[in-house]
């Protein structure tokens, strides 16, 4: 019984090595931290949304929304009532703290109909605890602060 237990032993420690070789472990999602002047000028729209609840409850990556303002980009995201993210397998997938609290929150987005589609490795940040300059910036002050392009 106790070469059995051995041989298992080894088997997984095999494994895992092997796997370990064939699969970074580390790349999961690699983010890189933006200030939100980076996040006004690299995104293409910004809004800020409340997070009523689950769309499905069976695909937590899909948000039922209420935008409370356009940032940046047409207005026709004001219209948007999802906000979903990358496809659950992916280790990008944004999830939205809960309970689910109404409180407004900053998203980068590409809009597709009435879905607005998010990363978690985008700046997100609850609007609330956003600094006053920030704010300022995203409602439009960093617009002529955007390089290489000025009607950002």
């Amino acid at each position: 019984m106790k070469m059995e237990s051995a041989k298992l032993c080894k088997w997984l420690a095999a494994s895992f090595l092997l796997l370990a070789l064939l699969t970074d472990l580390t790349a999961a999602c690699n983010c890189n931290t933006t200030t939100a002047e980076d996040a006004y000028c690299s995104s293409p729209s910004l809004v800020k949304a409340r997070v009523l609840g689950y769309a499905n409850p069976k695909d937590k990556t899909l948000y039922n929304i209420e935008v409370t303002l356009v940032l940046k980009g047409p207005e026709t995201l004001k219209s948007a009532t999802q906000l979903g993210t990358e496809k659950k397998a992916s280790p990008c997938v944004y999830a939205h703290p809960t309970p689910f609290n109404k409180d407004e929150y900053v998203f980068p987005v590409t809009q597709e109909g009435k879905k607005l589609t998010t990363s978690p490795c985008s700046y997100i940040r609850r609007w609330r605890v956003t600094p006053r300059a920030d704010r300022s910036g995203l409602r439009g002050a960093f617009r002529g602060k955007c390089r290489g392009n000025p009607s950002r």
